[in-house]
C-alpha cells in the first residue's frame, strides 16, 4: 500500500492568532463569570474579587502568548 502524501496548507498566522486569542478570551470570561458567582455564593470581599480578577487576566495573557508561540512552532514544521 503506498504511503499517503502529506498535504500542507498555508496558514494565515494573523487569522489563526486572532481565532486562538478569541478562544482564550471566551475561556477567561467564563472563569470571570464563575468568580462572580462565587462572590455571590461565598460572599467574597471586593478586595478578594479584584485579586482573583487580576490573576485570571494576567494568567490568560501569559497563556495566550505562550500558547500561540507553541502552536506556531508546530504549524511551521
Amino acid at each position: 500500500m503506498p504511503a499517503k502524501k502529506e498535504v500542507r496548507k498555508e496558514v494565515n498566522t494573523a487569522e489563526f492568532g486572532r481565532k486562538y486569542y478569541d478562544i482564550v478570551d471566551v475561556f477567561s470570561q467564563k472563569l470571570m463569570s464563575q468568580i462572580v458567582e462565587l462572590k455571590n455564593d461565598a460572599k467574597l470581599s471586593d478586595e478578594v474579587m479584584n485579586k482573583l480578577g487580576k490573576v485570571v487576566m494576567q494568567e490568560s495573557t501569559s497563556f495566550k502568548d505562550w500558547g500561540f508561540d507553541q502552536l506556531i512552532k508546530v504549524v511551521k514544521k
